[in-house]
């Protein structure tokens, strides 16, 4: 609670208890700002990952804070508010880690029940308005933070949309109806980055039901579209995420919006992973012709889930010419998706590697890629190293060494420390 008060600049008369004085002892020392940017000064290898310096800083001034009376808020740029929420999902789940009795636990029970007394059945524009600012930053959240703590987060505002949904009827409830859908998509997404992927399909089917009781038809292909995007990495059959592409075109037909472009994405990288090049090229440039067709907002959106910037073209690009031989194609592809991933991001420029093991494999060098997989997934961060999304593209990058190469010592070494069977997986 000290430790929130003086992060959040709570004056002392409004609360309950003592702040520490600047005289009292202190467990941390907030580290100089030569200390912190000092080269030769490195974390424990357990806590490094990318963009570590910044966020220890960050931290450090939230947690050793001292208040000193009113003061103006600290200007804050968009890395520092990813990392500030990172740090805020750390210390809600490490209160959460206690158990039913933690105080996270009683917090969130007090809340609901003075929330229940407050909103009764009543729900307006302005709870759906602040739904919408929602679920629009766990949009931005998820993929970019650590799902395991994205999730318990995710959870409690769907428990809380539930009981908004219960008083709701007709414009205000096809309105929630449209929140729940894209947050379920979200639930979904982080279910499936935590390799749970049976209930990630259960979400994705309630998230389609809620779009359904729309008529918005961005929002249906929308979901439809991200899900067959997903489905490439939940071991679906490349004919189902063809199908599921198709019926997010279909669902949205002529429409330019992130669910479309998702769907043509999603059937070339299919038909890659079907060997289909010749198909798979033909649905890479209808893929390019939809992404010119998006709105500006769309486009310029890098870090939402709701997004579909240059990063992700080229992502599409780089898998289907990686999967094709076309190694030149790949190499220029990855190298400008790398240069447009936000600094935070793990997931897309780990695929992308993962995509130039592919070109090292199918140009003939199976043991140069099952080493630059195993470099790729090893070099993540230690808190998203089992990042199912991840890990599930290594798995197909090795499932394109020939079987005739499967012996091989680099491919059986990369096979046992990512714990995959042999043959394909």
């Amino acid at each position: 609670l000290i430790e929130w008060a003086k992060a959040l600049r709570i004056p002392p008369h409004l609360l309950w208890f003592t702040l520490p004085t600047n005289d009292s002892s202190d467990s941390q020392k907030a580290p100089s700002r030569s200390e912190l940017h000092d080269p030769g000064r490195t974390a424990p290898a357990e806590t490094r990952y990318p963009d570590h310096d910044r966020h220890q800083a960050l931290r450090s001034r939230v947690l050793n804070y001292r208040w000193d009376g009113p003061a103006e808020p600290m200007p804050l740029t968009q890395d520092d508010v990813v990392n500030r929420r990172a740090v805020l999902y750390g210390l809600m789940g490490t209160a959460g880690a206690a158990g039913s009795s933690s105080l996270a636990a009683r917090l969130e029970a007090l809340r609901r029940g003075l929330d229940d007394r407050l909103s009764g059945d009543v729900v307006d524009s302005a709870d759906v308005d602040e739904w919408e600012r929602v679920i629009d930053q766990y949009a931005h959240d998820v993929g970019l933070l650590s799902a395991g703590r994205v999730l318990p987060q995710l959870a409690t505002d769907l428990e809380d949309i539930q009981a908004s949904l219960r008083g709701a009827s007709g414009k205000q409830r096809a309105d929630l109806a449209h929140v729940c859908s894209r947050l379920s998509a979200l639930i979904a997404i982080t279910l499936l980055n935590l390799d749970e992927a049976q209930m990630a399909r259960r979400y994705w089917r309630t998230a389609t039901r809620a779009a359904d009781q729309t008529s918005d038809l961005r929002l249906r292909a929308l979901i439809r579209g991200r899900r067959a995007v997903f489905s490439l990495y939940d071991q679906r059959s490349a004919s189902t995420v063809l199908a599921l592409a198709d019926e997010a075109i279909e669902v949205a037909p002529g429409i330019a919006c992130t669910g479309t472009v998702s769907a043509h994405a999603a059937r070339s990288q299919a038909l890659a992973l079907l060997g289909d090049h010749r198909a798979a090229l033909d649905a890479l440039d209808e893929t390019f012709k939809a992404f010119a067709r998006l709105p500006e907002a769309t486009v310029t959106d890098r870090s939402s889930q709701w997004g579909w910037s240059e990063q992700r073209l080229r992502h599409v690009e780089s898998h289907v010419h990686s999967y094709a031989g076309r190694t030149h194609d790949a190499a220029r592809a990855q190298n400008v998706a790398l240069s447009l991933y936000p600094a935070q991001a793990y997931q897309g420029p780990a695929q992308i590697e993962l995509h130039r093991a592919v070109s090292m494999i199918v140009a003939g060098d199976p043991s140069e890629g099952a080493r630059h997989t195993v470099r790729t997934v090893s070099g993540l961060p230690a808190h998203v190293r089992d990042d199912a999304l991840v890990r599930r593209t290594a798995a197909l990058a090795l499932d394109a060494i020939p079987a005739g190469a499967a012996k091989l010592p680099a491919v059986s070494q990369a096979r046992d420390l990512l714990a995959l069977p042999i043959g394909p997986s």
